[in-house]
């Protein structure tokens, strides 16, 4: 029997959950993925209430994965440097971050984020979500199974100067239906 995960929507500054945070990037991005400036990031995604920041727990309490969707309004102008068809689009919640620790993907892990986000983001009255999803670990592939609407609008060939192709995608916030 597998055991269950937590799916928490959390904010505002902790000083321990930022350390958790910075220790799972290391695990779960490639070196030339990892922020400079890691503690300001993660304190400035937990500071803004507008953001939808997500984390999924084992049953011992260990950080297993994070999620950080932001209001598109907000970071477009940013993302048109590297996605020049990028659109400010009130309606869309912008996912910048999906992180899970290396032992809990693809699936589990991500099933929880993805529920919290598509929870959080129905419930603040937003009717998207958009994102550059990597491709190198099928990430995109994942998405495009999750989501069920998903659409995948162009491919980013070194996004964000990764050196690594992204999908930029757009799905409504809504799961789809497991059978079983």
């Amino acid at each position: 029997m597998r055991q269950q995960l937590t799916t928490e929507i959390v904010s505002g500054i902790d000083q321990q959950l930022i350390r958790e945070l910075i220790t799972l990037q290391q695990s779960a991005f490639p070196p030339q993925m990892q922020f400079k400036e890691p503690e300001l990031y993660y304190q400035e995604a937990l500071k803004n209430r507008r953001n939808i920041n997500v984390v999924v727990r084992s049953p011992q309490g260990a950080l297993l994965g994070y999620l950080l969707a932001l209001p598109q309004t907000e970071v477009y102008e940013e993302l048109r440097q590297w996605d020049p068809q990028m659109q400010r689009d009130p309606a869309a919640m912008y996912i910048d971050i999906i992180q899970t620790h290396p032992d809990c993907r693809p699936m589990s892990g991500f099933m929880g984020l993805a529920s919290g986000v598509c929870q959080e983001t129905r419930r603040r009255g937003h009717q998207r979500l958009s994102m550059h999803v990597r491709t190198s670990n099928g990430l995109n592939n994942v998405v495009e199974k999750l989501l069920p609407d998903s659409c995948s609008m162009r491919r980013i060939e070194d996004w964000y100067a990764s050196g690594e192709p992204f999908d930029y995608i757009v799905a409504s916030p809504i799961l789809r239906q497991s059978r079983g």
